[in-house]
């Protein structure tokens, strides 16, 4: 069984290619890996937002898995998410992808009909403790899901499952939950954040463990997270933070946008030839596309390229 790891520092989450037939471009994800794991990040992620999990077979979570887990060969912590709404089917995949080579674990707390704290606590600690010792992150996005939890929750989740490590805090803001986990945790509970970092500024003076962003731009987000650990921190990322913070604004709002926003960047650079999100989805209007590359192109030199 795969040994607990220490999740830190950037570890953005990678958008799923699919062809002009809506079908999985497995190709195209695996040369966004070999992209990625040369990037300077510090662990790669499946499956969350972004990665438009809902949309995708079991066969394909699988078939993508094995893909990142082969590509990256080692080189960088994998992280996957299980998503999974009963518990059977979560437990299931779970063991899978961990057989496979996963080395954490992020687990999406159940929300359809809206179950009770218990209930997510039972389905949170039966994911973790299928693959005990490895390391399991859990999901909190209330705006996306909209189950909302206390801190209390997740610090009964880890006293009966330790394996159960870090929260990816993201509700809005996500500062005050940061707060609440670390101290009704005593600091048995790491936090991750990630709405595209938007609130990192605040949220790395709160002492989290790490971020998870897009992968677009991830050059900017290893800047941002070594530039805002500095006492003082300059001017100059400061002002980086304040173009980052533009561009994810603008396309944070809905899950369909940022997505979409994601894949044309990588496309701009690219890493992926066609930027397409499966149906159903919403196509992004020619305004949002025109702002979304004036702000693109302000990032170009801190991404090591030079603007078109």
């Amino acid at each position: 069984m795969n040994e607990a790891r220490r999740i830190e520092g950037v570890i953005p989450v990678l958008p799923v290619p699919f062809a002009d037939d809506q079908s999985l471009d497995l190709g195209a994800f695996a040369a966004e890996v070999r992209w990625a794991a040369g990037r300077p990040v510090d662990g790669l992620a499946l499956f969350g937002l972004a990665s438009e999990y809902w949309k995708l077979s079991d066969d394909e979570r699988v078939g993508l898995t094995e893909t990142l887990v082969a590509e990256v060969e080692g080189r960088k912590p994998v992280l996957v998410s299980v998503t999974d709404s009963s518990r059977f089917h979560a437990e299931r995949f779970a063991r899978r992808v961990a057989a496979i080579g996963a080395d954490a674990l992020i687990v999406m707390p159940p929300h359809f009909m809206s179950p009770k704290p218990e209930k997510v606590i039972d389905h949170c600690r039966a994911v973790a403790d299928a693959v005990a010792p490895l390391t399991v992150v859990i999901q909190y996005s209330p705006a996306y899901i909209s189950v909302s939890l206390s801190a209390e929750v997740f610090v009964r989740m880890q006293e009966r499952s330790p394996n159960i490590g870090y929260v990816k805090v993201e509700p809005r803001p996500p500062g005050p939950m940061v707060e609440a986990i670390r101290t009704a945790s005593a600091g048995r509970l790491s936090c991750l954040i990630g709405q595209g970092g938007l609130t990192l500024a605040d949220c790395r003076r709160r002492g989290i463990a790490g971020l998870m962003p897009g992968v677009a731009v991830v050059e900017v987000y290893r800047k941002l997270w070594d530039g805002l650990a500095a006492d003082p921190v300059s001017d100059e990322t400061l002002d980086l933070n304040d173009r980052m913070v533009a561009m994810m604004s603008h396309i944070v709002p809905t899950i369909d946008l940022w997505v979409a926003a994601e894949k044309h960047m990588l496309a701009w650079r690219g890493v992926i030839d066609r930027p397409l999100l499966r149906d159903p989805s919403s196509a992004a209007e020619r305004g949002f596309l025109d702002y979304l590359r004036c702000c693109f192109d302000r990032l170009r030199m801190d991404l090591g390229e030079k603007e078109e």
